[in-house]
C-alpha cells in the first residue's frame, strides 16, 4: 500500500477515536533515524516522511530506543521498521520499552509497561443543581418509560440487579458531568503577578455583573474589560518571553543545557560495568571492577626518586604553606612554561636535598594549559615558505593544505613539496602525521581533475587516500562543490530535531502554532544556513535551491496545513521568505558586511562603501579597548551639564545637543542626517557632538552628559562593541578626558527634565531642515532592510508565476513577512487540502466529490455558496469582487473555523 494512504488512512482512524490518549505500536514498514539507526536497504531515502508528519501534526512522543535490538530479522537482514508512539499525556506512564528477541515471527516482541495507579471510585464533590437533576430525571424517564410496571414485570434477581446497574450508570453520567477537574497544569511562566492580576479581573468581573443601575454598570465594563486585556496582555507576553529564553539558551548562551540536550538526544546514559574476568573468575561487584580495570589498562608508571627526605611536607612550616608569595606573573609564567617545555623538576633553595632528575612526560588531556601550548606550536607552521597558489589552514589540531595549479603534474609537485616541509616541522616539534587519517580530495569542478586519475601525493613514503567529500567545520565538501551530499545529510538532522524539538515545546510550553514559529525563526533556520559563508556561492544552482526548500518542508508544519498542501503556499501563510531566498539573504548581508564585497539583488547592487564597517575589535588589544561607564542619575545643577538626544519623524533623522551653565541655556546644536540613518545612530552622534564640544572647554572640569538612550550608553560601555561610529565617539571621550573630568548618565525620557525636553525639541526641529547637514554611512540595519525589500519582490514574482497554489494566490496575491492566520481550519480553506469531499475524492478516498447540496465539494463552496452553511456565511463581512479582503476582518477568521468545523463533522470518517 502507498505509504501516503496508509498514513491518511490511520489519520482517519484516529479523527473517529473521542479521547485524546491514545498509544500506536506496530509495523510501520518505514526506517527513520528517530527509531532505529542507519542503514541501507530497498526502502526510499526519505519513505518514512508520511509518517513523521503524523507525528509531528499530532504532536505524538517516540518511545523506540534507537539503540535497541532490531525489531525485523528476517532473510534478507534486519532492520528497525516497528515503531510505538503515543500522545504526550500518556508518556509518563510508558516504561521499560524493550525488543525481546527470538520470537517465531520475522518480528520480535516489543516489550513496556504501562504505570496505571489505582485509584477508589472519587467522591462527589459538589451536589447536583436543580438543572442537572431534571435531566437526570428525563433521562430515566426516556430510558424507562413506564418505570413502576417495569419493575412489577421483572421476574428473578439477574434482571433487579440488570435494572440496578442500568439506573446506577445514569447516576454516574450525570455525577461525572457535574464534578470539575480540578487538575491544576502548571506553566513554568506563571508568576505571582498574574495570580494577582486573574484575581483582580475576576473580582471586577463580579462587580461589574452585580451592578443593576446602567449609568455604573457601563462604567464597570469598561474598568473589567480595561483589566482584561492588561490580563491577556500579561499572558501573551510571559510566555513569549519564557519561550524565548529557550530558544535563547538552545542558540546562543548554552548549548549544553537541558532543553537543547532532551531535544538532541544528547543527554548522558547511566554508565554499566559489567563484571570482567580476574584470574579466570568473575568479579562480582562495582569496586572490585574498578579496580581491575584500572590495574590492566593504566599501567603504574615509574616514581621519582626523592633522596634526603622520606616526607615532602615535612619540609614546609607552618608559616611557610600559609605564606602569600608576591611575583611577577608574567616573569614566572615565562619561567613556568621554559621549565615545562624542558621537563626537568628544577632546583631551589628550600630542596636543596632533592635529587634533579629529567623527565619525559606528556601534557595530560584536559589540562587548562594544553591549547595555549599548542597554539604556540601550532602557530609556528604558518612560518613554512609555500609555493604560489598553495595555503595552509589550521583548527585546532586539524590541518587543511588547499593547492592550486594548471595541471595535475603541477599540483603534484606542490603537494608533495609541501608535504616534506610538513613533515621536517613535526619533526623539529616531535609531533606526527597519521598517514591513515590524512586524506586528498580532488576539486573536479571545472573538470580539468577527475577521480580516475587523481594527483599522486606521499605522506611517509606513503600515497594519500583520496575522497570524494571531505568534513571540515561543520561542512561536507565535495569534488564538484555541489554540496549535494551536505544538504542531504542536513536535511535528516533538521527532521529529527524538528520532531524532537516539538516534543519538547509541546511538552513544557503549549500548542500554539505561533510557539512552533519562533522555534523554527530561532533554531531551526539557523541551523539549516550554517556555514553559508562557505556554500552561499553556489545559490545560483537550481539543484541547491531546491534542496534548502524541501528542507524548509517539513519545519513548515507551524502552518497546521495538511502535509499535501502546496509547497509554494506555505512559506505565504506563514509570513517567511523561502528558504533559497533566506539564504541568499543572510549570504548577501554576510560579504557586504563581513567580507565588504559587492553583491546584487535583483536590479540593485549594495556597494561595501556605503554601509558602516565593522572595527575588528581583535587587532585592538586587551589592555586598550575602551569602556565607557554610566550611571543612572537625575540632573541636578552642575556647573556643566549637556543633554543630547535623537529623533526621527516621517523617515527623517535629526540629532541635537544643548548645554547648561548651572542650569542656563548657553549652547545648542543639532543637525539633520541622511534618510536611511537609523534613531540608534543619532543618539551616539548626539554623544560624540557633545564631546566634541567638550573638547574646547578650557575653564570647567567636571562635565555631565545626560540621554536618554539606554542602549547608546551600553555600546559605549562595551569594550568589544564593532560599531565604527561608536568607537569614533569612544576616541573622541579619550580625547576630551585628557584635561577633563566627564560623566554620562541615563535618564528616563519625557518625564519632564528641562534639558531632555530641550533637546528633543531640538532633534525634531533638525529634522524639518531642508537638506541633510552630515553625511554618515548606512547603518547595518539598511542594509538588512533593503535586501529584505529586494528578495521580497522577488518572491512576488516568483509567487505570481507560479502554476501551484492557486487557491491560496486567490486570497493572498502578495507575499509578506506578517503571519496570515494561526487557525489551522482557515489554513485548509486557504489551501483547499482540508476534510473536503473534492480533497477525498482526489486522493481516491471517496467514491463521490459531491457536498450534501449536491455541488462540488471545494473549499469555497463550504465557506462561500452552501446553502448548508448559509447561516453562518451570511456573517462573513467582505467584498465578493475582492476576495483578499475576507481575511481582513479577523472576526472572518472564527466564522470559516465554525463552518469548517460543521463540515467536517458532517462528512463520514473514511
Amino acid at each position: 500500500m502507498n505509504k501516503t494512504a496508509a498514513v491518511l488512512q490511520l489519520e482517519e482512524v484516529i479523527n473517529t477515536i473521542s479521547t485524546q490518549k491514545y498509544i500506536i505500536s506496530g509495523d510501520i514498514n518505514m526506517r527513520n533515524e528517530l527509531w532505529g539507526p542507519v542503514i541501507s536497504d530497498h526502502r526510499a531515502q526519505d519513505n518514512s516522511g508520511p509518517f513523521v508528519d503524523f507525528i509531528l501534526k499530532h504532536n505524538l512522543d517516540i518511545h523506540n530506543n534507537p539503540t535497541s535490538e532490531p525489531t525485523f530479522e528476517g532473510p534478507r537482514g534486519s532492520s528497525w521498521i516497528d515503531v510505538t508512539v503515543s500522545t504526550s499525556n500518556l508518556s509518563a506512564i510508558i516504561q521499560d520499552w524493550r525488543v525481546y528477541k527470538y520470537s517465531s515471527s520475522d518480528h520480535n516482541f516489543i516489550h513496556f509497561k504501562l504505570l496505571l495507579s489505582k485509584s477508589s471510585n472519587p467522591r462527589l464533590k459538589k451536589f447536583l443543581h436543580k438543572r442537572q437533576l431534571r435531566n437526570l430525571i428525563a433521562a430515566i424517564n426516556r430510558s424507562f418509560p413506564s418505570l413502576e410496571n417495569h419493575i412489577q414485570q421483572l421476574q428473578n434477581r439477574d434482571e433487579i440487579e440488570s435494572l440496578i446497574e442500568e439506573i446506577t450508570k445514569l447516576i454516574q453520567k450525570a455525577c461525572s458531568s457535574a464534578s470539575t477537574n480540578n487538575t491544576r497544569k502548571n506553566a513554568p511562566w506563571w508568576d505571582s503577578e498574574l495570580d494577582i492580576q486573574r484575581k483582580k479581573t475576576r473580582a471586577l468581573r463580579a462587580r461589574f455583573q452585580r451592578c443593576k443601575v446602567p449609568a455604573e454598570r457601563l462604567k464597570r465594563r469598561e474598568i473589567f474589560k480595561r483589566e482584561e486585556a492588561k490580563y491577556k496582555w500579561l499572558l501573551k507576553s510571559k510566555a513569549r518571553a519564557s519561550f524565548e529564553e529557550l530558544c535563547d539558551r538552545i542558540t546562543k548562551n548554552n548549548p549544553f543545557e537541558l532543553p537543547y540536550k532532551l531535544a538532541a538526544n544528547k543527554t548522558k546514559k547511566q554508565l554499566t560495568l559489567h563484571s570482567v574476568n580476574k584470574n579466570g573468575v568473575k568479579t562480582k561487584d562495582l569496586k572490585t571492577t574498578v579496580e581491575v580495570i584500572v590495574q590492566t589498562f593504566l599501567k603504574t608508571s615509574k616514581q621519582m626518586k626523592i633522596t634526603g627526605t622520606k616526607k615532602l611536607g615535612s619540609w614546609w612550616t607552618k608559616s611557610q604553606s600559609t605564606a602569600s608569595i608576591k611575583t611577577l606573573l608574567f616573569q614566572k609564567l615565562r619561567k613556568l612554561l621554559k621549565s615545562c617545555l624542558r621537563k626537568k623538576l628544577q632546583k631551589g633553595k628550600s630542596f636543596s636535598n632533592i635529587t634533579n632528575q629529567a623527565g619525559r612526560l606528556p601534557l595530560p588531556q584536559g589540562s587548562c594549559s594544553g591549547p595555549l601550548l599548542w597554539n604556540l606550536v601550532a602557530d609556528s607552521i604558518f612560518e613554512i615558505p609555500l609555493p604560489e597558489k598553495c595555503y595552509l589552514q589550521a583548527f585546532a589540531d586539524d590541518l587543511i593544505l588547499i593547492a592550486g595549479g594548471v595541471t595535475k603534474t603541477q599540483i603534484e609537485s606542490k603537494c608533495n613539496d609541501v608535504m616534506i616541509k610538513l613533515q621536517k616541522w613535526g619533526k623539529k616539534h616531535k609531533l606526527s602525521f597519521n598517514s591513515t587519517k590524512t586524506t586528498i580530495m580532488p576539486i573536479t569542478f571545472g573538470g580539468r581533475l577527475s577521480h580516475s586519475d587523481p594527483p599522486t601525493v606521499y605522506l611517509d613514503g606513503q600515497v594519500i587516500n583520496v575522497v570524494h567529500t571531505m568534513r571540515y567545520l561543520g561542512i561536507l565538501w565535495d569534488s564538484f562543490l555541489t554540496f549535494t551530499e551536505h544538504f542531504k545529510i542536513i536535511r535528516k538532522k533538521v527532521d529529527i530535531l524538528t520532531c524532537q524539538l516539538n516534543s519538547v515545546a509541546h511538552r513544557f510550553y503549549s500548542k500554539r502554532l505561533n510557539l512552533f514559529r519562533r522555534i523554527y525563526i530561532a533554531a531551526i533556520e539557523p541551523y539549516i544556513l550554517f556555514g553559508h559563508g562557505a556554500w552561499g556561492h553556489r545559490l545560483n544552482l537550481l539543484q541547491i535551491r531546491q534542496s534548502l526548500n524541501s528542507i524548509q518542508r517539513r519545519p513548515l508544519k507551524i502552518t497546521g496545513a495538511f502535509r499535501t498542501a502546496p509547497s509554494e503556499s506555505l512559506p505565504v501563510i506563514a509570513g517567511l521568505l523561502p528558504l533559497d531566498l533566506k539564504a541568499i539573504e543572510v549570504h548577501s548581508i554576510f560579504l557586504v558586511n563581513s567580507c565588504r564585497e559587492e553583491t546584487k539583488i535583483g536590479a540593485t547592487n549594495f556597494l561595501p562603501i556605503e554601509y558602516e564597517e565593522k572595527v575588528n575589535i581583535t587587532n585592538i588589544h586587551p589592555t586598550n579597548r575602551i569602556s565607557i561607564p554610566f550611571t543612572i542619575q537625575e540632573p541636578k545643577t552642575e556647573p556643566l551639564a549637556i543633554f543630547t538626544d535623537g529623533s526621527g519623524i516621517d523617515d527623517k533623522i535629526g540629532v541635537a545637543f544643548v548645554a547648561y551653565y548651572h542650569g542656563v541655556e548657553i549652547h545648542t546644536h543639532m543637525a539633520r542626517l541622511p534618510e536611511y540613518c537609523s534613531v540608534f545612530q543619532a543618539e551616539v552622534l548626539g554623544i560624540k557632538m557633545a564631546l566634541d564640544y567638550c573638547a574646547n572647554i578650557q575653564h570647567i572640569k567636571d562635565i555631565h552628559i545626560y540621554s536618554d538612550s539606554r542602549a547608546a550608553l551600553q555600546s559605549l560601555a562595551d569594550p568589544i562593541n564593532h560599531n565604527s561610529i561608536v568607537q569614533k565617539t569612544k576616541k573622541a571621550f579619550l580625547k576630551s578626558r585628557e584635561n577633563l573630568n566627564i560623566k554620562m548618565h541615563w535618564i528616563k525620557a519625557h518625564i519632564g527634565h528641562q534639558g531632555n525636553e530641550r533637546a528633543d525639541q531640538l532633534a525634531k526641529e533638525a529634522t524639518q531642515r531642508p537638506s541633510p547637514d552630515l553625511t554618515i554611512p548606512k547603518p547595518t540595519s539598511s542594509l538588512k532592510r533593503d535586501i529584505r525589500t529586494g528578495l521580497i519582490e522577488q518572491c512576488n514574482d516568483r509567487w505570481f508565476m507560479s502554476t501551484n497554489g492557486r487557491q491560496t494566490y486567490k486570497y493572498i496575491p502578495l507575499a509578506g513577512m506578517k503571519r496570515i492566520t494561526e487557525i489551522p481550519q482557515v489554513v485548509h480553506f486557504l489551501t483547499n487540502h482540508g476534510r473536503f469531499q473534492h480533497y477525498f475524492f482526489r486522493f481516491g478516498l471517496s467514491t463521490t466529490q459531491n457536498c450534501s447540496c449536491g455541488e462540488i465539494g471545494y473549499a469555497d463552496h463550504y465557506i462561500l455558496h452552501c446553502p448548508l452553511n448559509s447561516v453562518l456565511g451570511g456573517k462573513l463581512v467582505f467584498n465578493v469582487d475582492n476576495p483578499p479582503s475576507i481575511l481582513e476582518t479577523k472576526s472572518n477568521q472564527f466564522i470559516i473555523k465554525q463552518i469548517i468545523d460543521r463540515v467536517d463533522s458532517s462528512i463520514r470518517r473514511i
